[in-house]
């Protein structure tokens, strides 16, 4: 086997490597929005008007303090389940990273052997 038998391998390798980690940028893009969406929220909630301020009292005494609460909690319950699957769609992609990295790097690895065999005989 020559080296050159090698290159056609190693360029289709390349390509289904990167196409992967573009597949796992969009994933962790995705993943960042969504953490700071959780870490808004949670300012948000740590930044809320309480009742011993005149707007405290006032949605208090309106009911909104009660339902704004509600709504936060049902939001931050949504985008904390949807961080998990995303968590889990990242580490079934990282596995396809990881694996194509993998055969790019042998490959790599085998070219460079048999050149270096090719130019020693």
């Amino acid at each position: 086997m020559k080296a050159d038998d090698i290159a056609p391998l190693l360029t289709v390798s390349d390509a289904v490597y990167q196409k992967e980690l573009r597949a796992i940028s969009d994933i962790l893009t995705e993943e960042g929005k969504l953490r700071r969406a959780i870490v808004r929220l949670n300012e948000s909630r740590a930044q809320a008007p309480t009742g011993s301020t005149e707007l405290g009292f006032a949605m208090q005494a309106t009911g909104a303090e009660t339902a704004w609460r509600m709504w936060l909690e049902r939001r931050l319950t949504e985008l904390n389940a949807e961080l998990a699957r995303l968590l889990a769609r990242k580490a079934k992609e990282m596995e396809k990273v990881r694996r194509a990295f993998g055969q790019r790097e042998a490959l790599a690895m085998l070219e460079t052997q048999l050149r270096t065999e090719n130019q020693a005989s």
